[in-house]
């Protein structure tokens, strides 16, 4: 007998698969600037993606929601994405706490903050994403 647990957003597996699926909603995920105290958008309550124009970017890794819901916003704002490779959490954390660019997280992330980066919640006209705890017995 075979059980399956998966922790996935709702739009990460395709509709015909979650529907056999038991499911459980976690939360909701919101977008945030992960960016240097000394940034100066670092005291803004909120940071529209426009302003990062001339920021060097670091990119979250490809085929997670966050990674989604960034470059949907590039797109969706006409912006050409950042050419930089995508970096592990860590690394941009590290990155942007020596102040070299800008990064993006979940606003989760900011419950275990290092003392020099801000989370500033990412203006997203498409709303948050819902996190859920999908089950198959």
């Amino acid at each position: 007998d075979n059980s399956y647990i998966l922790l996935a957003s709702e739009n990460d597996i395709p509709q015909s698969f979650a529907n056999e699926l038991d499911s459980t909603f976690l939360f909701e995920a919101h977008a945030a600037v992960m960016l240097h105290q000394d940034h100066p958008l670092a005291k803004k309550t909120s940071i529209d993606i426009r302003e990062l124009a001339e920021d060097r970017i670091f990119m979250p890794s490809p085929g997670y929601p966050l990674h989604k819901r960034v470059t949907t916003l590039y797109k969706y704002y006409g912006l050409p994405l950042p050419t930089d490779i995508s970096y592990s959490l860590l690394a941009r954390r590290q990155m942007v706490s020596q102040n070299l660019g800008v990064s993006f997280s979940s606003l989760y992330t900011g419950h275990t903050p290092l003392p020099n980066i801000r989370y500033i919640p990412l203006e997203d006209p498409f709303g948050a994403w819902n996190t859920r705890l999908y089950c198959a017995y």
